[in-house]
């Protein structure tokens, strides 16, 4: 069992061909594979694995039934729900094929934790949609199996957050969602992927995935309420500008959930910790997100 109940799993970042990562990152010294496809759903994906945790990059396969979801999207409003149980689909149908973004992140529990969780979440006041098994193919044929749930932000009345202002704000943020791996523990996992090929070297050298920056307007009101239900400690870090951000310790070797001051109410940017001199220092935009090299 992990020191955190609750840690950073991936994060995912939407895209118009998930093929187009694969020469991103080669050109930037990492390596990037195809993933599967997830059939409940209709989407597929790529992936850049860094141990434990790593980067998803997911589309809907059917690009015909994106633009019908589109035009229903329209007529509708921002109502509309292309899923009722995967708001990774109600986000490609809102952002793609304009906004290539860093959309949200996948927190991880421990095995045979996600019922207590899920039912937990519920009783803090959080939109929590049903759980559902996940499954996909490997590009090698093995099954992949997970359970996962969606949590559509803050309900109407959430627990501990008694103003009206921060409540508007709270649900204008993308919330993490939440799964659970069918391997016993993080070791098991770590062995599987390194034993299938999941987890391949980068050319670049090692790297790890160490912030993941969300700008939004009230940094301190959205960490201190994620501190709530993710669990995780609330600290404080020094950025490159000098100014003092608010953060999450999000796992294991120092992770960090950064929130920083700004407009966006979303993820910005992602923060790797390398050794090579010539990546140290430099930022590879993209879509709309920052990839930086720290």
């Amino acid at each position: 069992m992990s020191k955190f109940p609750l840690r950073w799993d991936h994060v995912v970042h939407l895209v118009n061909d998930v093929q187009a990562p694969v020469g991103w990152f080669q050109k930037s010294g990492l390596t990037a594979r195809p993933g599967g496809e997830h059939p409940r759903w209709g989407t597929i994906n790529s992936l850049s694995q860094f141990g434990l945790t790593y980067i998803e990059f997911i589309t809907l396969k059917d690009k015909e039934k994106l633009r019908q979801l589109q035009e229903q999207r329209e007529k509708v409003g921002v109502g509309f729900k292309a899923s009722e149980d995967n708001c990774l689909v109600n986000d490609i149908v809102a952002h793609l094929p304009v906004d290539q973004r860093l959309t949200r992140v996948a927190i991880r529990c421990d095995k045979h934790a996600i019922e207590s969780l899920y039912d937990r979440l519920k009783k803090e006041g959080l939109r929590v949609m049903e759980m559902v098994p996940g499954a996909r193919r490997t590009t090698t044929g093995d099954l992949l199996e997970w359970k996962i749930f969606f949590v559509d932000g803050e309900g109407e009345q959430p627990s501990g957050v008694t103003d009206a202002e921060e409540r508007a704000f709270l649900r204008k943020v993308a919330y993490p969602f939440f799964l659970e791996w069918g391997q016993e523990t993080d070791a098991a996992r770590l062995e599987w992927l390194d034993q299938s090929g999941g987890n391949p070297p980068h050319p670049l050298g090692a790297v790890t995935l160490q912030h993941l920056v969300w700008q939004v307007e009230k940094p301190e009101v959205l960490a201190r309420r994620w501190s709530q239900l993710l669990q995780m400690k609330q600290t404080t870090v020094q950025r490159p500008n000098g100014e003092t951000a608010v953060a999450l310790e999000a796992g294991e070797g120092g992770q960090l959930f950064i929130f920083e001051k700004g407009d966006a109410n979303g993820i910005t940017a992602l923060e790797m910790v390398t050794d090579n001199a010539t990546a140290k220092g430099t930022t590879v935009k993209i879509g709309d997100a920052d990839y930086r090299f720290i």
